[in-house]
């Protein structure tokens, strides 16, 4: 029997949250055509067809929810034990519709949403999806036909859908629907045409469908007809991304009349602002006193943790004193643990930053694995102490106490960045950091970034 693997051996987008900005896609009403930049409108609702994908639940439903997905994405796995969680708790009230996302720099997610294609071929999608799930790591073609078999498909049938690639225009015509709307990490939701990003809890899911079966059902007892409950609420829906008007994300002048920082920006994170954790053995650049500090959640096996690296540098030179970098620790990938562990090692001897930054030239040439004790000597290290260190008690309970708050503040994906508790997901540009930090400081001319 194939038991479940949990290591990831390539890295992943968002697979949930963690994911770059994207341009605007042309939508009508909306956008930043001036700055290239979308702003998306939260309240937007999207016109999502179904189309031939899989679906599950009830015909005749009240929420429909929409999943863009990659099987080799680790949040879309931790995601489809949440949608099997909701479709025993609803029923009929709730449809589940599968879309396939495979990400680029994923070998072999295309080939695997063809092979769940020609399961579905033969009515077993789901059964096959759930194969592909719990083997993430295993994904090439000949343990793409081993999960069938085991399903119990028909071999010769399957065996030729993929090797005429029979499926790949469906495959590729899902993601092309994802760029639209402008889907841009798995796993990406839409409730009723309403997008949510990231895997979110069963508990919070449970509160978004329950807040819309409580409205929709105010729609039937006005006389819409439940049957076709979802195309009448998808008929006046936006095709495209909806970005929000330009005038709307221009920064505000500052408040002069009072010292204290201004409201949130109307920027990137129209969240609140929370209060987020730091340790002392948090390492972190720049004063302490600084009146903006940038905590960061990330781990040394996400390229798109890499990749927010060269716009925290950035950031440190566009406000040299002004701006606090503070670094925590969330892991997904198996192997990042102990990469963390020597990262928390390093800082006991007032090494982090070199440390920190081999690991990441590590994750840059490929190594997954990387000897975290030859790191130790590039960074100039006390190899006894830091060999003592990497594995100590001490040292994990720091460890520990990052995933604790990691956990608490209900992050989903990695880089996660709180700008003085302001949330930004994702490895976003300069800019959407910028608007928010000159927001704080009162800086009405938009800073330019190095």
């Amino acid at each position: 029997m194939i038991r479940r693997h949990i290591e990831v051996r390539i890295a992943f987008a968002l697979c949930a949250l963690a994911v770059a900005s994207s341009p605007a896609l042309g939508s009508p009403g909306g956008g930043t055509a001036g700055s290239g930049r979308c702003v998306e409108d939260t309240s937007a609702v999207y016109r999502v067809p179904i189309g031939n994908s899989p679906v599950r639940g009830g015909s005749q439903p009240l929420v429909t929810v929409v999943m863009f997905s990659d099987f080799q994405c680790p949040y879309c796995s931790r995601a489809a034990t949440t949608m099997d969680e909701l479709a025993e708790a609803y029923g009929d009230d709730v449809r589940l519709v599968f879309k396939q996302m495979p990400l680029d720099f994923h070998a072999n997610a295309h080939l695997a949403a063809e092979a769940s294609l020609a399961a579905h071929q033969q009515g077993r999608f789901w059964d096959y999806a759930a194969k592909l799930f719990a083997n993430q790591t295993q994904l090439e073609r000949e343990w793409l036909e081993a999960y069938a078999e085991e399903v119990g498909l028909n071999m010769a049938k399957f065996r030729r859908a993929l090797d005429n690639h029979q499926w790949a225009d469906a495959v590729d015509a899902d993601r092309d629907l994802a760029a639209r709307l402008g889907v841009t990490g798995t796993p990406t939701f839409f409730l009723n045409g309403r997008k949510q990003v990231g895997a979110l809890t069963a508990d919070r899911f449970r509160e978004i469908i329950d807040a819309e079966i409580e409205r929709v059902n105010g729609l039937i007892a006005d006389g819409a007809d439940r049957a076709t409950l979802y195309d009448t609420l998808q008929e006046d829906a936006s095709l495209r991304q909806v970005c929000r008007p330009e005038a709307e994300v221009a920064p505000r002048p500052a408040d002069t009349t009072r010292p204290s920082p201004p409201s949130p920006p109307s920027g990137p994170s129209l969240e609140p602002s929370v209060s987020v954790g730091i340790e002392p053995w948090n390492a972190s650049v720049g004063p302490a006193d600084a009146p903006v500090t940038l905590v960061v959640f990330g781990e040394y096996l996400c390229p798109f943790c890499q990749r927010l690296e060269a716009t925290l540098d950035q950031i440190e030179r566009a406000y040299p004193g002004r701006v606090r970098i503070v670094y925590r620790h969330m892991t997904v990938h198996a192997g990042a643990d102990r990469l963390a562990r020597a990262a928390l090692a390093a800082a006991a001897q007032g090494r982090f930053r070199e440390m920190h930054a081999a690991l990441f030239r590590s994750l840059e040439s490929g190594e997954r694995s990387p000897d975290v004790e030859a790191l130790a000597v590039e960074a100039g290290l006390d190899l006894t102490r830091f060999r003592a260190d990497l594995d100590s008690d001490e040292t994990q309970r720091r460890f520990d106490a990052d995933a604790a708050e990691a956990r608490r503040l209900g992050i989903s994906g990695t880089p996660t960045t709180f700008v003085n508790g302001r949330r930004i997901s994702g490895a976003r540009q300069a800019t959407d950091f910028g608007e928010i930090i000159d927001d704080i400081l009162g800086i009405t001319t938009p800073t330019t970034f190095p």
